[in-house]
């Protein structure tokens, strides 16, 4: 797991919008898989959020603004989560929020 924060951190660093649309299902898809095993408040919601999100960046046509407004979302849910984490992966889950909510103001 940390091993995926700190993949996800570099690549929202670098900009959401310099990753494929590839590399960026590839990242969902090791979060989707880590996710399901995940029994935390708010989970299924981010779960069913990061597949409406793959399946924005499989259509043939990437929608930017709809793209945008589903990473905000998925940054607040993630920071939500973040209250309901123990230790030191609450801290890298606000991290992982905060990546997220400036990769979608990038992408709106």
């Amino acid at each position: 797991m940390p091993a995926q924060f700190a993949s996800t951190l570099k690549a929202l660093s670098a900009g959401a919008i310099s990753m494929t649309p590839g590399a960026a299902i590839r990242n969902i898809q090791a979060w989707e898989a880590h996710l399901g095993s995940i029994e935390v408040s708010g989970v299924k919601g981010l779960l069913a959020n990061l597949g409406r999100l793959r399946r924005l960046l499989e259509a043939e046509v990437l929608d930017g603004a709809a793209i945008g407004r589903l990473m905000l979302t998925l940054a607040a849910e993630t920071g939500r989560i973040a209250g309901r984490v123990e230790g030191k992966r609450a801290g890298s889950v606000q991290e992982l929020a905060g990546a997220l909510e400036t990769a979608a103001v990038e992408k709106v």
